[in-house]
């Protein structure tokens, strides 16, 4: 059990950003029901610290959603440096908004979870098909952005860090999930088993050797969902289940002795 008097505070704010299709917060007729990062915001709060959660186009382009993170930190810690935690395709939005949009000098820290570096294996594996069946078409019908589709595959990602290298006074964190797919969430455990194949151990969406960033690589043992707290009930009272508390409160310990130091 993790005690909440584990988590530091820090003397600069947190800026947690979601992945793709993500939100801020979901909920029903305006009402907030659950957090992306569930319950860490309020873990993270209720140890004195600062913390926004941004929302970006869901399935925009990483410059698109990059755009949109810059403009929301700006309009409420214009004159402060902030620390950035990342979740999968959010780690490339902080990327490209720290070396496109200059904010090299705004941001004391970037940590990224399961952020596919590298690319998504996935990305590669399902555009053909999904160009094959129709299915791009009918979400441009829909109105629904597949700008992100393209900006995941391995070789959009390998142009992408050739453009964005990392700003020298940036400190650069990640961490990859692994976890044994028959352990994963049930949809996970189709693409985790694809990935294991082709791409090696994985979170169901991101292998560990795409998700490593920056000076320094974690590893937790949970899958995509996990990461940011989403589990089943019935995940949640296996011998399985993974508390993720523990571990963000070793991010923030990190980001302690970055203060300090």
């Amino acid at each position: 059990m993790s005690s909440l008097s584990d988590t530091p505070r820090l003397k600069h704010p947190l800026i947690l950003a979601h992945g793709l299709l993500g939100s801020d917060y979901y909920g029903l007729f305006g009402i907030k029901i659950a957090c992306y990062f569930r319950q860490i915001p309020q873990r993270f709060e209720q140890a004195g610290n600062r913390v926004m959660v941004t929302r970006v186009p869901a399935t925009g382009s990483i410059r698109e959603r990059a755009k949109v993170l810059k403009k929301q930190i700006r309009s409420r810690f214009a004159d402060e440096p902030v620390h950035v935690i990342a979740h999968s395709m959010g780690g490339l939005d902080a990327r490209y908004m720290i070396s496109s949009l200059n904010m090299g000098e705004k941001v004391i820290s970037l940590t990224t979870l399961g952020t596919p570096h590298r690319g998504a294996f996935l990305a590669d594996f399902l555009q053909p098909r999904f160009r094959k069946y129709g299915v791009f078409s009918w979400l441009h019908l829909l109105g629904i952005g597949t700008e992100a589709a393209n900006d995941l595959r391995r070789e959009s990602c390998a142009e992408f860090n050739e453009r964005n290298p990392d700003h020298e006074s940036v400190r650069y964190f990640s961490v990859a999930g692994r976890k044994d797919v028959s352990r994963m969430e049930l949809l996970l455990r189709v693409t985790g088993r694809i990935i294991e194949k082709h791409a090696g151990d994985n979170d169901g969406l991101v292998s560990v050797a795409s998700a490593g960033w920056g000076e320094r690589q974690t590893i937790w043992p949970c899958d995509h969902l996990d990461m940011v707290g989403w589990s089943t009930p019935c995940e949640r009272a296996s011998r399985y289940y993974c508390d993720i508390r523990p571990y963000y409160d070793n991010i923030l310990r990190n980001l302690a002795d970055i203060e300090c130091g």
